[in-house]
């Protein structure tokens, strides 16, 4: 994975992978080291802090688009005034995803839990492929105590490459998004050294986003309760 940070000068960043031998291989191992090197190429795609084409912008006219980007701030901020109109274009776009999750997230802020759990359902049925749709149906989920839907959900494919083939660059939020839910899911299966890679990479990203928080904090406490048990156990 390679990331694009929003600095002075836009430096990219990869993920660290092994050195590579100067040696060559023996002629056993250099079929698995091409293997090696396509899957390395599947998941080569960048994380950028810049916005990105929306795929479903032609869904809705110029204007339209527009004035659903200046929603969000609104359904963020005011929630109760964004909330008619972002209902008003549900009923005009149904199929277009970033209403439904952004009316989901107002009614959210509005503490309305039972609609936005209707809307990001919704969102889910209607468009399965949408990230975010994914991702906030996957936390319903896991509030719900179905944890065994998640593998489901993200077709069992842990990584953003390997869920969206067709897409070598994803925003930020995407990626916080996605690595936080998994990590969330892996501290629910009692995975913690898998979750604590994907706090690595959330630290990487943002460190300071909600879901980072939140993951961070789920793992100390996780770690604080099993300091406890060992030193109550005695060990055992």
């Amino acid at each position: 994975m390679k990331k694009t940070k929003k600095t002075a000068n836009h430096r990219k960043v990869k993920r660290r992978q092994p050195t590579a031998r100067r040696m060559a291989a023996p002629a056993s191992k250099r079929s698995q080291q091409r293997d090696d090197a396509k899957v390395m190429d599947l998941i080569s795609y960048s994380i950028t802090y810049d916005p990105i084409d929306d795929e479903y912008s032609h869904l809705v006219p110029a204007k339209i688009e527009k004035e659903i980007s200046e929603l969000y701030l609104l359904s963020v901020e005011k929630p109760k005034e964004a909330i008619p109109r972002l209902e008003e274009l549900r009923g005009l776009y149904p199929e277009h995803p970033r209403i439904c999750n952004y009316l989901a997230g107002a009614y959210s802020h509005v503490g309305d839990s039972n609609k936005m759990i209707e809307i990001v359902e919704e969102n889910y049925r209607r468009n399965p492929g949408y990230l975010f749709a994914k991702m906030n149906y996957a936390e319903i989920c896991l509030q719900r105590g179905e944890t065994e839907k998640i593998p489901e959900i993200v077709e069992h494919k842990f990584d953003l490459k390997l869920l969206y083939p067709e897409r070598n660059a994803f925003h930020v939020t995407e990626a916080v998004s996605f690595f936080g839910l998994l990590g969330l899911y892996f501290m629910e299966i009692n995975e913690l050294k898998r979750a604590e890679s994907m706090l690595t990479m959330l630290e990487d990203l943002d460190e300071d986003a909600h879901m980072t928080r939140r993951l961070r904090k789920r793992i100390s406490r996780a770690k604080r309760f099993r300091r406890l048990k060992d030193l109550l156990g005695g060990g055992r």
